[in-house]
């Protein structure tokens, strides 16, 4: 019995573990001839996923290949900041944002967190929305802007009364060579007649910092988010 109950740890290459406790609950990681390693449980729902190296706890991945990362609710929020989580995990995210309402008829601004930094210059974009009631073409454009501008201006302003609903994709984010992009698609109804309007665009960093990108930030040109869920997805790899 003192053998086993006492007495000094048992070095892996004699059999043992070569720690003196297990973690509670963990699961244990081979580690070669050192001490194992462990991965906590994490979020609740999360599985063990691989990584290509090694294991970790991850959201589950649904059958479409998107993995839930996070969850921003707004309501009345002068920002909203998505930051949770982008690094090299994934190629690509899908950031989905669905019933969003402006406080008033303002522009919906989108900035990039490069470098650690939300930056305000240096911006490239091209906004369009397509009235259900006319073939008639509305677009807003930029060269060198302070912002992203997503919706706003002609027949694509956001209208306070009714929810707008959004795709964002972006790719690249943990690169350190490239300037980041970021393109979307959406609807809402809007305009000067409370019409079905198709939104669509696309925007970039075009300034000297080529950082990974860790967060985007949505804000109107003046007034509040009203409400909005903002839902972040990594698309699997594989």
């Amino acid at each position: 019995d003192a053998l086993f109950n006492a007495g000094p740890v048992l070095k892996v290459a004699k059999g043992g573990t070569g720690v003196a406790t297990l973690t509670a609950n963990n699961v244990i990681l081979g580690n070669g001839t050192s001490a194992p390693t462990f991965v906590a449980p994490s979020t609740s729902g999360n599985v063990l996923t691989s990584n290509g190296t090694t294991w970790t706890s991850a959201a589950a991945g649904g059958a479409s290949g998107l993995v839930l990362l996070s969850t921003v609710t707004a309501s009345s929020s002068a920002t909203v900041d998505i930051e949770t989580t982008f690094n090299s995990t994934y190629d690509a995210y899908m950031l989905v944002v669905t019933d969003y309402r402006p406080a008033a008829g303002t522009p919906l601004h989108l900035f990039l967190k490069i470098g650690g930094t939300y930056l305000t210059a240096d911006y490239q974009y091209h906004s369009s929305g397509l009235d259900a009631g006319s073939a008639s073409y509305a677009a807003l454009a930029a060269t060198a802007a302070a912002q992203i501008v997503v919706s706003g201006g002609g027949n694509i302003s956001p209208d306070a009364n009714y929810p707008a609903h959004f795709n964002f994709f972006i790719s690249g984010v943990a690169s350190t060579t490239t300037q980041k992009e970021i393109s979307w698609v959406g609807r809402q109804i809007g305009g000067p007649s409370d019409r079905l309007i198709s939104l669509s665009g696309a925007g970039a960093h075009k300034g000297a910092s080529t950082a990974a990108l860790t967060g985007v930030r949505f804000q109107q040109s003046a007034g509040n988010i009203t409400s909005g869920s903002f839902r972040l997805y990594g698309l699997a790899n594989s």
